[in-house]
C-alpha cells in the first residue's frame, strides 16, 4: 500500500501502543512513529514495536514540528496522521488510499471519524460527517469547520511542496494547513469511509488547558489565515468571510466565558474586521446587546442573566 501513517505522541504512554497497533493492521502501510520528547514512559512503549515501525525521538518542539519530521522520513504517495491516542478502523487505509488514488489531480480525499472510550458521547460522528453530504467540501464549510489532521489522506508532494504544518503554531495548525492548501488550489473531497476512531478520556489533548495563551495563539493564527486570504488571487466570497469571521467570533465568546476579556477583545475586533455584523454568532438576546455595548461586555451580560436563568440559550 502506498501509504505511511505518522503517529506523533507526547505523553501517551497508555494509549500509544494501541494506536501503533492499529497503523502496523493495515497491511503494507509504512509506520513511522515521532515521540516528540516524552517525559513519561511513551518512547519506552514505543520502541517495543521496533522494527516493525521506524521510532525516532526529538526534543519536544510540538505536534508541527513532530508532523513535519515525520513527513520527511516518509517515502510513500500518501501520508496519514495518527494521533498517539487514536486509531486506525481495521482495512479502512486501503479504502482510503484507493479512493484517494482515483480523485483527479490536486484533489485530497476525507474520511469520516467516530469517537470511542468511556464518554457518555462516544459513538458519535466526528468531522464533515452530517454537515455535507460526500462530494467536494466547500471553502465557507472549510473555513467555518475545522479540518483535523486525522482525517485526509494527503498526497506527500502537497505537504513537502507547500511547507507541512506551520511550526509557529500549537493550536489550529491543522486548519491553517488545510486553508493553505486550499488557497493553492487544492480540493477537500468527503469520502463516505470511516478512517479514524477519536477517543474521548478525560486526559488533556494538545489544545486544552492552556488558559489565556490559546486564545493569544488562536488570535495569530485566524489574523495569519485572514491576512494571507486578503492576498490571495481567489478572494473569499461574502459567504467564506462570513464563515471565517463566525469562525472567530466564537473563539471571542469562549475566550469571554473563560474569564479572558482581553483576549475576546482581540478576537471580536478580528471577527468585525473580517465580516462586520455578520460575524455575529449569538443567542437572539446576546444580538441585540451586540447593538447596544462592546461585544465583551454584552457576553459579560449574557452570563449574569443565564446565572439566575440556566436554561436561558
Amino acid at each position: 500500500m502506498d501509504l505511511s501513517v505518522i503517529i506523533t505522541c507526547y505523553n501517551r504512554e497508555y494509549f500509544v501502543a494501541e494506536a501503533i497497533e492499529s497503523a502496523i493492521g493495515e497491511p503494507g502501510a509504512e509506520v513511522i512513529v515521532v515521540d516528540d520528547g516524552s517525559t513519561d514512559g511513551s518512547w519506552d512503549v514505543i520502541q517495543e514495536f521496533s522494527p516493525k515501525v521506524r521510532c525516532v525521538r526529538t526534543p519536544n518542539r510540538g505536534p508541527s514540528a513532530a508532523r513535519n519530521f515525520g513527513t520527511s522520513l516518509a517515502t510513500r504517495r500518501f501520508i496519514r496522521f495518527l494521533d498517539s491516542d487514536d486509531r486506525i478502523p481495521k482495512g479502512s487505509s486501503r479504502y482510503h488510499v484507493e479512493i484517494a488514488s482515483d480523485l483527479p489531480p490536486q484533489s485530497i480525499a476525507v474520511g469520516d471519524a467516530i469517537t470511542f472510550g468511556s464518554h457518555k458521547a462516544c459513538g458519535t460522528r466526528y468531522g464533515y460527517s452530517g454537515i455535507i453530504p460526500p462530494g467536494v467540501i466547500p471553502r465557507a464549510t472549510l473555513i467555518r469547520n475545522i479540518m483535523s489532521p486525522v482525517l485526509p489522506c494527503f498526497p506527500a508532494r502537497a505537504l513537502r511542496e507547500f511547507g507541512g504544518f506551520d511550526e509557529r503554531f500549537r493550536i489550529a495548525e491543522d486548519h491553517e494547513l488545510a486553508l493553505r492548501l486550499s488557497r493553492e488550489g487544492y480540493s477537500f473531497v468527503r469520502v463516505p469511509v470511516f478512517v479514524c476512531e477519536i477517543r474521548e478520556h478525560s486526559g488533556s489533548r494538545l489544545s486544552r488547558r492552556w488558559g489565556a495563551a490559546r486564545y493569544a495563539q488562536l488570535c495569530d493564527v485566524y489574523e495569519h489565515i485572514w491576512m494571507e486570504f486578503s492576498k490571495c488571487a481567489n478572494p473569499l466570497s461574502s459567504d467564506e468571510r462570513r464563515s471565517l469571521g463566525r469562525l472567530i467570533w466564537v473563539s471571542g465568546r469562549e475566550a469571554s466565558r473563560d474569564g479572558f476579556p482581553d483576549r475576546a477583545r482581540e478576537l471580536f475586533d478580528l471577527a468585525s474586521s473580517v465580516a462586520g455584523k455578520d460575524a455575529w454568532e449569538a443567542h437572539l438576546f446576546v444580538r441585540l446587546l451586540y447593538k447596544l455595548v462592546k461585544a465583551e461586555r454584552a457576553e459579560r451580560i449574557s452570563e449574569l442573566v443565564k446565572s439566575v436563568m440556566p436554561n436561558f440559550a
